[in-house]
Protein backbone atom coordinates (compact mmCIF):
# COMPACT_ATOMS: atom_id res chain seq x y z
CA UNK A 1 0.00 0.00 0.00
CA UNK A 2 0.96 3.62 0.15
CA UNK A 3 3.92 5.19 1.92
CA UNK A 4 3.02 6.46 5.38
CA UNK A 5 1.83 10.14 5.62
CA UNK A 6 4.16 12.62 7.21
CA UNK A 7 3.30 13.43 10.43
CA UNK A 8 4.85 16.77 11.47
CA UNK A 9 3.37 19.15 9.12
CA UNK A 10 0.12 17.62 9.64
CA UNK A 11 0.33 17.86 13.67
CA UNK A 12 1.46 21.52 13.30
CA UNK A 13 -1.11 22.40 11.10
CA UNK A 14 -3.88 20.60 12.12
CA UNK A 15 -4.18 17.97 15.16
CA UNK A 16 -2.95 20.18 17.98
CA UNK A 17 -5.07 23.68 17.36
CA UNK A 18 -4.77 26.43 20.02
CA UNK A 19 -7.68 24.82 22.38
CA UNK A 20 -6.01 21.09 22.52
CA UNK A 21 -3.11 23.17 23.91
CA UNK A 22 -4.69 25.18 26.67
CA UNK A 23 -6.76 21.92 27.87
CA UNK A 24 -3.47 20.35 28.24
CA UNK A 25 -2.33 23.01 29.99
CA UNK A 26 -5.02 23.75 32.35
CA UNK A 27 -6.23 19.79 33.17
CA UNK A 28 -3.22 17.73 32.04
CA UNK A 29 -5.16 15.91 28.95
CA UNK A 30 -6.12 16.41 25.53
CA UNK A 31 -10.03 16.43 24.80
CA UNK A 32 -11.14 12.93 23.68
CA UNK A 33 -7.38 11.99 23.35
CA UNK A 34 -7.19 9.63 26.33
CA UNK A 35 -10.84 8.33 27.20
CA UNK A 36 -11.43 5.05 26.60
CA UNK A 37 -13.98 4.56 23.40
CA UNK A 38 -17.14 2.86 22.73
CA UNK A 39 -17.43 1.51 19.25
CA UNK A 40 -20.36 1.34 16.79
CA UNK A 41 -19.49 0.40 13.53
CA UNK A 42 -21.34 2.48 10.37
CA UNK A 43 -19.78 1.24 7.12
CA UNK A 44 -17.12 -0.40 5.23
CA UNK A 45 -15.58 0.19 1.84
CA UNK A 46 -13.52 -2.02 -0.10
CA UNK A 47 -12.05 -1.71 -3.34
CA UNK A 48 -9.77 -3.33 -5.16
CA UNK A 49 -7.31 -1.18 -7.16
CA UNK A 50 -4.97 -1.75 -10.05
CA UNK A 51 -2.76 -3.97 -7.61
CA UNK A 52 -4.06 -7.20 -5.92
CA UNK A 53 -4.47 -5.35 -2.55
CA UNK A 54 -7.15 -4.31 -1.23
CA UNK A 55 -7.50 -0.60 0.38
CA UNK A 56 -10.53 0.72 2.12
CA UNK A 57 -11.75 2.64 5.02
CA UNK A 58 -13.53 1.58 8.34
CA UNK A 59 -15.77 4.49 9.72
CA UNK A 60 -16.92 3.85 13.29
CA UNK A 61 -19.66 6.64 14.82
CA UNK A 62 -19.68 7.29 18.58
CA UNK A 63 -16.27 7.18 19.22
CA UNK A 64 -13.41 9.38 18.91
CA UNK A 65 -11.26 7.25 16.37
CA UNK A 66 -11.09 5.22 13.31
CA UNK A 67 -10.25 2.10 13.90
CA UNK A 68 -8.13 0.00 11.28
CA UNK A 69 -8.86 -4.12 10.88
CA UNK A 70 -6.21 -6.82 9.16
CA UNK A 71 -7.08 -7.86 5.48
CA UNK A 72 -4.42 -4.32 4.61
CA UNK A 73 -7.41 -1.99 5.08
CA UNK A 74 -6.30 1.68 5.08
CA UNK A 75 -6.86 4.07 8.15
CA UNK A 76 -8.23 7.24 7.10
CA UNK A 77 -9.53 9.60 9.90
CA UNK A 78 -11.48 13.13 10.91
CA UNK A 79 -8.39 15.69 11.72
CA UNK A 80 -10.82 16.77 15.03
CA UNK A 81 -9.86 13.20 16.65
CA UNK A 82 -6.71 11.22 17.40
CA UNK A 83 -7.17 8.06 15.31
CA UNK A 84 -6.99 4.17 16.92
CA UNK A 85 -4.03 1.89 15.96
CA UNK A 86 -3.91 -1.77 15.67
CA UNK A 87 -1.25 -3.92 16.04
CA UNK A 88 -1.01 -8.03 16.42
CA UNK A 89 1.51 -9.19 19.09
CA UNK A 90 2.43 -12.43 17.70
CA UNK A 91 3.57 -15.54 19.30
CA UNK A 92 6.97 -16.01 20.30
CA UNK A 93 8.71 -18.93 19.14
CA UNK A 94 11.35 -18.85 21.94
CA UNK A 95 11.64 -17.15 25.36
CA UNK A 96 14.62 -14.65 25.62
CA UNK A 97 16.15 -14.71 28.99
CA UNK A 98 18.71 -11.65 28.89
CA UNK A 99 17.30 -8.26 29.22
CA UNK A 100 20.30 -7.13 26.53
CA UNK A 101 18.68 -9.66 23.74
CA UNK A 102 15.22 -7.74 24.17
CA UNK A 103 14.57 -5.64 21.21
CA UNK A 104 13.50 -2.05 22.45
CA UNK A 105 9.86 -2.76 21.63
CA UNK A 106 10.07 -5.99 23.93
CA UNK A 107 12.08 -3.57 26.81
CA UNK A 108 9.05 -0.71 26.75
CA UNK A 109 6.18 -3.82 26.90
CA UNK A 110 8.11 -4.84 30.02
CA UNK A 111 8.24 -1.49 31.45
CA UNK A 112 5.01 -0.84 30.90
CA UNK A 113 3.81 -4.41 32.60
CA UNK A 114 6.12 -3.51 35.73
CA UNK A 115 4.02 -0.30 36.49
CA UNK A 116 0.97 -2.07 35.84
CA UNK A 117 0.01 -0.11 32.59
CA UNK A 118 -0.19 -3.12 30.45
CA UNK A 119 -1.30 -7.35 30.96
CA UNK A 120 0.98 -9.68 31.42
CA UNK A 121 3.98 -9.52 29.04
CA UNK A 122 3.81 -13.45 28.63
CA UNK A 123 0.16 -13.13 28.27
CA UNK A 124 0.12 -10.85 25.18
CA UNK A 125 3.14 -12.55 23.35
CA UNK A 126 1.57 -15.72 23.76
CA UNK A 127 -2.01 -14.58 22.63
CA UNK A 128 -3.68 -13.36 18.97
CA UNK A 129 -5.30 -10.86 20.69
CA UNK A 130 -5.26 -7.41 18.51
CA UNK A 131 -4.45 -4.75 20.91
CA UNK A 132 -5.77 -0.96 20.30
CA UNK A 133 -4.35 2.37 21.69
CA UNK A 134 -5.17 6.23 20.76
CA UNK A 135 -3.04 7.74 19.22
CA UNK A 136 -2.76 11.64 18.81
CA UNK A 137 -0.79 11.07 15.65
CA UNK A 138 -2.07 11.19 11.85
CA UNK A 139 -0.48 8.15 10.21
CA UNK A 140 -1.13 5.45 7.89
CA UNK A 141 0.90 2.52 8.53
CA UNK A 142 1.15 -0.18 5.53
CA UNK A 143 2.53 -4.22 5.78
CA UNK A 144 2.13 -6.52 7.77
CA UNK A 145 1.06 -6.04 11.36
CA UNK A 146 4.06 -8.29 13.14
CA UNK A 147 6.13 -5.17 11.04
CA UNK A 148 4.20 -2.36 12.57
CA UNK A 149 4.48 -3.71 16.32
CA UNK A 150 7.97 -1.73 16.82
CA UNK A 151 6.70 1.44 14.73
CA UNK A 152 2.86 1.32 16.52
CA UNK A 153 4.66 0.50 20.06
CA UNK A 154 6.69 3.86 19.86
CA UNK A 155 3.81 6.06 18.65
CA UNK A 156 2.02 4.61 20.82
CA UNK A 157 4.48 5.44 23.52
CA UNK A 158 5.18 8.39 22.61
CA UNK A 159 1.88 9.83 22.79
CA UNK A 160 1.31 9.14 26.25
CA UNK A 161 4.66 10.21 27.37
CA UNK A 162 4.65 8.39 30.38
CA UNK A 163 7.07 8.06 33.04
CA UNK A 164 10.74 8.06 31.87
CA UNK A 165 9.62 6.13 28.23
CA UNK A 166 10.76 9.23 26.01
CA UNK A 167 13.64 10.05 27.54
CA UNK A 168 14.51 5.74 27.33
CA UNK A 169 13.65 6.30 23.39
CA UNK A 170 15.70 9.53 22.93
CA UNK A 171 18.59 7.54 24.73
CA UNK A 172 18.71 4.92 23.05
CA UNK A 173 18.13 5.91 19.98
CA UNK A 174 19.30 9.38 19.21
CA UNK A 175 23.11 10.20 18.50
CA UNK A 176 22.30 14.18 18.60
CA UNK A 177 19.83 16.31 19.60
CA UNK A 178 16.32 16.07 17.82
CA UNK A 179 15.41 18.62 15.54
CA UNK A 180 12.43 19.97 13.88
CA UNK A 181 12.52 20.76 10.81
CA UNK A 182 9.79 22.44 8.15
CA UNK A 183 9.38 18.74 7.35
CA UNK A 184 10.62 15.97 9.34
CA UNK A 185 12.46 14.44 12.28
CA UNK A 186 15.64 13.00 11.91
CA UNK A 187 17.28 10.25 14.29
CA UNK A 188 21.22 9.90 13.60
CA UNK A 189 22.01 6.39 15.08
CA UNK A 190 25.64 5.20 15.58
CA UNK A 191 25.45 3.33 12.10
CA UNK A 192 24.95 5.19 8.97
CA UNK A 193 21.57 4.50 8.45
CA UNK A 194 19.33 7.39 9.70
CA UNK A 195 15.64 7.07 11.62
CA UNK A 196 13.40 9.51 9.68
CA UNK A 197 10.57 10.70 12.29
CA UNK A 198 7.42 10.31 10.12
CA UNK A 199 6.01 8.03 12.30
CA UNK A 200 7.39 8.12 15.04
CA UNK A 201 5.76 11.42 17.18
CA UNK A 202 7.76 11.97 20.47
CA UNK A 203 6.12 14.14 22.94
CA UNK A 204 4.06 16.14 20.24
CA UNK A 205 0.75 15.32 22.37
CA UNK A 206 2.55 18.62 24.12
CA UNK A 207 3.15 21.73 22.07
CA UNK A 208 4.05 21.02 18.18
CA UNK A 209 2.55 23.62 16.57
CA UNK A 210 3.40 27.65 15.41
CA UNK A 211 3.08 29.97 18.69
CA UNK A 212 2.55 33.50 17.60
CA UNK A 213 2.23 35.45 21.14
CA UNK A 214 4.49 33.10 23.54
CA UNK A 215 8.05 33.60 24.67
CA UNK A 216 10.91 31.58 22.80
CA UNK A 217 11.13 28.70 25.50
CA UNK A 218 7.78 26.77 26.41
CA UNK A 219 8.22 24.59 29.48
CA UNK A 220 5.54 22.45 30.69
CA UNK A 221 5.42 21.23 34.46
CA UNK A 222 2.57 18.06 35.01
CA UNK A 223 -0.36 19.71 36.95
CA UNK A 224 -0.12 18.85 40.74
CA UNK A 225 -2.65 15.92 40.51
CA UNK A 226 -0.65 13.64 38.23
CA UNK A 227 2.84 15.16 39.45
CA UNK A 228 3.47 11.85 41.28
CA UNK A 229 3.05 10.22 37.77
CA UNK A 230 5.66 12.38 35.94
CA UNK A 231 9.45 12.51 36.28
CA UNK A 232 9.95 15.75 34.09
CA UNK A 233 8.88 18.73 32.10
CA UNK A 234 8.63 19.47 28.56
CA UNK A 235 10.64 22.16 27.08
CA UNK A 236 10.93 23.62 23.39
CA UNK A 237 12.59 26.35 21.95
CA UNK A 238 11.39 28.30 19.27
CA UNK A 239 13.77 29.54 16.69
CA UNK A 240 13.11 32.00 13.78
CA UNK A 241 9.40 32.22 12.64
CA UNK A 242 8.01 30.51 15.78
CA UNK A 243 9.20 27.51 14.38
CA UNK A 244 10.04 24.83 17.14
CA UNK A 245 13.49 23.93 17.21
CA UNK A 246 13.56 21.13 19.71
CA UNK A 247 12.07 19.42 22.39
CA UNK A 248 13.22 17.83 25.58
CA UNK A 249 11.38 15.73 28.44
CA UNK A 250 8.64 13.81 28.54
CA UNK A 251 5.62 14.03 30.77
CA UNK A 252 2.82 11.40 32.36
CA UNK A 253 -0.93 11.63 32.73
CA UNK A 254 -3.04 8.70 34.76
CA UNK A 255 -3.89 5.78 33.23
CA UNK A 256 -6.80 3.94 34.73
CA UNK A 257 -6.08 -0.15 34.36
CA UNK A 258 -9.60 -0.42 34.61
CA UNK A 259 -10.33 2.15 31.32
CA UNK A 260 -7.89 0.32 29.69
CA UNK A 261 -8.87 -3.05 30.41
CA UNK A 262 -12.28 -2.06 29.23
CA UNK A 263 -11.26 -0.23 26.36
CA UNK A 264 -9.20 -3.76 24.97
CA UNK A 265 -12.75 -5.96 25.77
CA UNK A 266 -14.50 -3.21 23.94
CA UNK A 267 -12.13 -2.94 20.93
CA UNK A 268 -11.62 -6.99 20.77
CA UNK A 269 -15.21 -6.98 20.34
CA UNK A 270 -15.58 -4.75 17.78
CA UNK A 271 -12.45 -5.92 16.14
CA UNK A 272 -14.82 -9.62 15.75
CA UNK A 273 -17.95 -7.36 14.09
CA UNK A 274 -15.27 -5.79 12.10
CA UNK A 275 -13.54 -8.36 10.43
CA UNK A 276 -17.06 -10.08 9.76
CA UNK A 277 -18.23 -7.79 7.81
CA UNK A 278 -15.08 -7.21 6.29
CA UNK A 279 -15.12 -10.88 4.96
CA UNK A 280 -18.51 -9.79 3.73
CA UNK A 281 -18.05 -7.08 1.91
CA UNK A 282 -14.82 -8.82 0.30
CA UNK A 283 -17.20 -12.01 -0.85
CA UNK A 284 -18.69 -9.22 -3.05
CA UNK A 285 -16.28 -7.69 -5.07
Amino acid sequence: MGENIGVNNLMLKTIHPQKYYSDFLIKGLLPNGREACTFELSQIEINKGNSEEYHGTATVSNSSSYVVGSYDISVRRNVQYPPCFSFDISKSSEKKQKEQDYSLAEIVLIKLTERELLFSFDQLLNSDMVLQFVINSKIKYSGHPVQMLQSCLKTFLASLCTIEFPQLLLEQLAKDDVKITESDLKFEFDETKKFILKDYPVATTFSLFDREEESPLIVYDPPFEIKEFCSTTVAAVVGKNRKILYLSGGGSEVIKIDDLRKFIEDSSKFQESFESQLKNELKNI
